[in-house]
């Protein structure tokens, strides 16, 4: 069986900011994409959850998300959680978004009374060896 993988990163659907955005497959691997976020001053935010599915919903494993820059005014953590996938309604994972699989959460906690910009970035390595590069320029208020 050919194992086709596919990754997003979403942040959490209890959030007050939440939603979903997969990385575009027209983006070349390892090419930087750029996700906006919005935290609150003091607050966790969750800004991604990587994960690999198969295309019969079982998981794909986990692929290893490195921090390459670290933010200037908060700090980052990289949790192992089971969740749900975010599968856009036209992709044939799109049923797969019923059941939690493995993943790396990606959150940022900004440091306790600053507001104002800060930036993180990852590198998300998939099992086929295919880096998604992904800055988070965060507003925090």
């Amino acid at each position: 069986m050919k194992t086709e993988l596919a990754g997003a990163i979403c942040i959490g659907s209890i959030a007050l900011f939440s939603g979903c955005s997969a990385i575009p497959t027209q983006v070349k691997p390892g090419t930087p994409v750029t996700l906006q976020r919005v935290a609150l001053s003091g607050s966790p935010q969750r800004l991604g959850f990587y994960y690999m599915v198969n295309p019969d919903c079982t998981s794909a494993g986990v692929p290893k998300v490195l921090v390459d820059q670290q933010p200037a005014h908060g700090s980052v953590t990289l949790s192992q959680v089971q969740d749900y996938s975010a599968f856009p309604s036209n992709n044939q994972r799109y049923g797969c978004n019923r059941q939690k699989n493995p993943g790396t959460v990606v959150s940022y906690t900004p440091a306790p009374g600053y507001t104002g910009p800060d930036q993180v970035s990852v590198t998300a390595i998939f099992r086929d060896g295919n880096p998604k590069v992904v800055s988070y320029d965060i507003s925090v208020r």
